[in-house]
């Protein structure tokens, strides 16, 4: 509701359609970067599964797993905004059908203006998984019971 000024009375895909596409590239660079994270030895250890729970996915996949849904979300975002970008001219809808356009036009722009936000917001996942990727590089790299 806080934004619903932007998704009302502009045209909110300008927002997504300028923002989202250095975004998806610096969000596709990063994740090359953290699949090429760290030593061989270090990549090996973290997409071992686990003995006890073999159908639990690994520590690499989980961290590739939040990136790609950023990355979806994101490219789910961008389409959406280039198909309202795209559907934005007037057509003489008789009264009755141009109140149910315009009624379906504000629910829509809300949800495609949410899903942009939450793109956003789900960069704190990606974040997340690559600080938790850095913290098991230092415990692999310095193990609590002296050095390897």
């Amino acid at each position: 509701m806080i934004t619903a000024h932007f998704w009302l009375t502009a045209p909110w895909w300008e927002q997504p359609l300028s923002i989202l596409p250095n975004l998806l590239g610096f969000s596709l660079g990063g994740l090359a970067m953290l699949l090429s994270f760290g030593n061989e030895e270090f990549q090996k250890f973290i997409s071992q599964k686990n003995d006890v729970t073999e159908s639990d996915p690994t520590a690499f996949l989980e961290v590739s797993a939040s990136f790609v849904h950023f990355m979806l979300l994101q490219l789910a975002s961008l389409v959406i905004s280039i198909a309202f970008k795209a559907l934005d001219f007037y057509l003489p809808w008789p009264p009755a059908l141009r109140m149910i356009v315009d009624t379906l036009t504000v629910i829509l722009s809300g949800v495609g203006y949410l899903l942009f936000l939450y793109s956003i917001t789900a960069m704190v996942a990606a974040v997340f998984a690559v600080f938790r990727m850095t913290s098991w590089f230092e415990m692999f790299q310095n193990p609590p019971d002296g050095p390897r």
